[in-house]
């Protein structure tokens, strides 16, 4: 029996660890898949007022306000007035899930490439009617330098605190970024693509103007841009934009050089020991902490210009350091003058003084015997 014991834990202890792996494995996915989840459960809407206008019939609206999940919605603010049974618009992009409108009986036929939609036209029906979809978008970091590179029709990059929202055009001579069916069918055109960013956020010229094109009617929640582009070098709608950094990133911002600041006497004690024990590897060691500092300097450059004046602030504060690190690095080195110009004594160790000679006590005289 105390071998068997000595094998492993007993039935008891077994059980225990299983229920808490099972346990801990159930908490990790449920955190994992509750946002995902909880993203995804509720109906994609956006309010009648956000696209509302009078001027245009049929809009393509995007609602931006939430980056993390934009919405696409389809707005019929007027009928075609010829009595068809049903019309067909296209979308130039996938989506992944639709609300519904049972009035209007928008149905969608979802592609690989690109979305149909198709409703009532009657005049029992009220306008304006409006539909709302999750678009599959390239959300990516990167900022190719042509458009060329990208071959997709839908982007929303994000680029620190400047997000860049990129809506191409449908062109019936591109045949390689949308199939042909796309252009076969007798669709409805869009009057007008509109776009509504967060309240927050701060505008950025493109190439010298608000946006590419240029918008060409507004309300007070959203700009509305031509349907079709610019000019055949110009195939995106492009809209540039600054969001100020959240609370969590300014906390992060604000006290990265003083969390970099509180590790670094753990190099001073490193280099102190190198010093007096491996005095070779002292300059190696110099060498690869400036290269490292500088790799890191270039990355804070990098990530931090685009989060504005905390970024900034997070960029002086990372080169004092530096700064601060090297003038500790030149005075440990510095020597003062009076211990290398005086003359180097050696240190004996005193003696004690000598003893005394003994006293001589000089003889009693003899006397003569007589």
């Amino acid at each position: 029996m105390d071998e068997d014991r000595a094998i492993g834990p007993s039935l008891p202890m077994r059980r225990s660890l299983v229920a808490a792996t099972f346990a801990l494995r159930f908490t990790f996915a449920l955190l994992c898949e509750w946002p995902i989840a909880s993203s995804q459960a509720a109906e994609p809407s956006t309010p009648s007022y956000l696209f509302s206008t009078s001027r245009f019939g049929a809009v393509l609206g995007f609602d931006l306000r939430n980056e993390q999940t934009p919405i696409a919605t389809v707005v019929i603010n007027r009928g075609l007035g010829a009595q068809a049974s049903a019309v067909d618009l296209a979308l130039p992009f996938k989506v992944k899930q639709a609300s519904t409108n049972e009035e209007a009986l928008f149905r969608i036929g979802t592609f690989n490439q690109w979305t149909l939609v198709t409703y009532s036209d009657n005049n029992s029906l009220t306008w304006p009617q409006q539909i709302s979809f999750f678009p599959v978008t390239d959300l990516t970091s990167d900022s190719p330098s042509q458009f060329s590179e990208l071959r997709g029709s839908l982007y929303l990059q994000n680029q620190g605190q400047i997000w860049r929202f990129l809506y191409r055009y449908p062109d019936p001579t591109r045949p390689n970024i949308l199939p042909d069916d796309f252009f076969r069918l007798p669709i409805r055109g869009f009057d007008a693509i509109a776009v509504a960013l967060p309240a927050n956020a701060t505008r950025i010229e493109v190439r010298g103007k608000s946006a590419m094109p240029e918008h060409v009617d507004e309300n007070q929640f959203a700009r509305f841009y031509p349907p079709s582009p610019a000019s055949p070098s110009e195939p995106f709608l492009d809209i540039e934009y600054i969001l100020p950094p959240t609370p969590w990133q300014k906390l992060v911002l604000k006290n990265a050089a003083k969390i970099t600041a509180a590790f670094s006497p753990l190099l001073g004690v490193l280099f102190a020991y190198l010093a007096k024990r491996r005095p070779r590897l002292r300059v190696a060691f110099m060498i690869l902490t400036g290269l490292i500092y500088l790799c890191l300097l270039v990355l804070v450059v990098v990530f931090a210009s685009g989060f504005g004046e905390t970024g900034n602030d997070l960029i002086v504060d990372f080169t004092l350091l530096g700064v601060s690190a090297v003038v500790t690095l030149i005075t440990l080195r510095y020597k003062p003058e009076e211990e290398e110009g005086a003359p180097t004594t050696r240190m004996t160790t005193p003696q004690p003084p000598p003893r005394p000679a003994a006293v001589v006590q000089p003889a009693a005289p003899q006397s003569r015997a007589s």
